[in-house]
């Protein structure tokens, strides 16, 4: 008796790889909007209860303005607290993907510190804290900078 063995086409099986590949794209797209639509509906929810807000930017950080410190991972400024609140749960300041914060109109107290973020870990090492009272008016842009001792930050309007 003769076997027939039949041979599996090549074209179906690179068809069903590119179905696959390409339902694993919809999907993590799929997920990236919606992720994108709450984001923008938080904006604007604390926008419409905040009108009147400035807008926080930070000074990018480099690796050779710290050359007494020897720590891996990326250095940055950030603002952890507005008037004793942290950050993420305040009502007065949203934090926003690109270095920025936004923070209503009024006298706040920032707590700007210095950071070492880690790549594998969740706890930052800050490097440096200090709390600064400021009066932040609405429809302006500021930036926090540290001085050249490292000592001290400050904000200023851009």
């Amino acid at each position: 008796k003769l076997i027939n063995f039949r041979r599996k086409k090549k074209g179906n099986n690179m068809i069903g790889v590119v179905v696959f590949l390409i339902v694993c794209i919809l999907f993590f797209l799929f997920t990236l909007g919606i992720v994108f639509f709450i984001y923008n509906l938080k904006i604007r929810s604390w926008k419409r209860q905040n009108p009147e807000y400035a807008v926080v930017y930070f000074e990018r950080v480099n690796r050779n303005d710290y050359p007494k410190e020897n720590v891996i991972g990326t250095r940055c400024i950030r603002i952890s607290h507005v008037d004793g609140e942290y950050l993420h749960f305040s009502k007065i300041a949203l934090f926003c993907f690109n270095n920025k914060i936004l923070i209503a109109k009024g006298i706040h107290e920032v707590n700007v510190q210095r950071v070492n973020q880690y790549y594998k870990s969740k706890i930052d090492n800050v490097l440096f804290e200090e709390k600064i009272e400021f009066n932040f008016r609405a429809n302006k842009k500021y930036i926090v900078r540290s001085d050249r001792e490292l000592e001290h930050f400050k904000i200023e309007e851009l």
